[in-house]
C-alpha cells in the first residue's frame, strides 16, 4: 500500500514539474483520516459563522440582493 502512495507522489511531484504554470498546487503530502476529518469540522463551523453573520446582516436591511445570493451559496456550500 505504501509503494502505491509513494508513486503517486512521485507523479504528483512530476506532474508540478512539468507543469509549472500549475503554481497553485499543494505539495504532495499524506493526510490521515483525522486531519481530513478535523478540516471538515473547523470548514463546518467556518461556514456556520459566515452564515449567521450573513442572517444577522439580511435582518437588518431589507434584504439586498449581493446578501442573499452570499447567504445562498454559503448555504450551499455548508450542505456539502
Amino acid at each position: 500500500m505504501s509503494n502505491n502512495i509513494s508513486q503517486l507522489e512521485e507523479l504528483r511531484e512530476q506532474f508540478r514539474r512539468d507543469n509549472p504554470h500549475l503554481y497553485n498546487l499543494p505539495p504532495a503530502r499524506n493526510e490521515t483520516p483525522e486531519e481530513i476529518a478535523v478540516r471538515a469540522e473547523e470548514k463546518r463551523a467556518r461556514l456556520i459563522v459566515i452564515r449567521k453573520q450573513l442572517e444577522a446582516i439580511s435582518a437588518k436591511r431589507s434584504q439586498p440582493l449581493n446578501v442573499i445570493t452570499a447567504l445562498n451559496r454559503y448555504l450551499k456550500q455548508e450542505k456539502k
